[in-house]
């Protein structure tokens, strides 16, 4: 297996599971069975996370100001989207009712 160091959606969810837990940490256990991953990509996500300097795993705490200017103004470009055909999917956020008219879902392509 290659190792990698390019950011994921699971580093961005693991990011903000440990925002979200901050005054409780979570042990590298409890993160796997909340987000439903395994524990090996729990380690790989946090070690992805730590080379980006948002997270520090020596100090097991989310840098901040880092974490902060990545979510603001990094993400839609790490991760950009674009309106595809009808399909059915899970409605997302941006659908609700005083946001569009239209409504956007997650979609998972099959591979072929």
């Amino acid at each position: 297996m290659q190792k990698t160091t390019d950011l994921t959606a699971i580093d961005i969810a693991m990011l903000l599971k440990l925002i979200a837990n901050q005054d409780n940490p979570l042990m590298q256990t409890q993160l796997s069975e909340q987000l439903y991953i395994a524990q090996s990509e729990v380690s790989r996500s946090l070690s992805r996370l730590d080379y980006a300097q948002l997270y520090s795993k020596h100090n097991k705490s989310v840098n901040r100001m880092n974490t902060f200017e990545f979510l603001v103004y990094e993400v839609k470009y790490a991760f950009p989207v674009q309106p595809g055909s009808i399909v059915r999917g899970i409605v997302t956020a941006h659908s609700a009712p005083h946001f569009s008219q239209e409504n956007y879902v997650w979609h998972m392509l099959k591979e072929i």
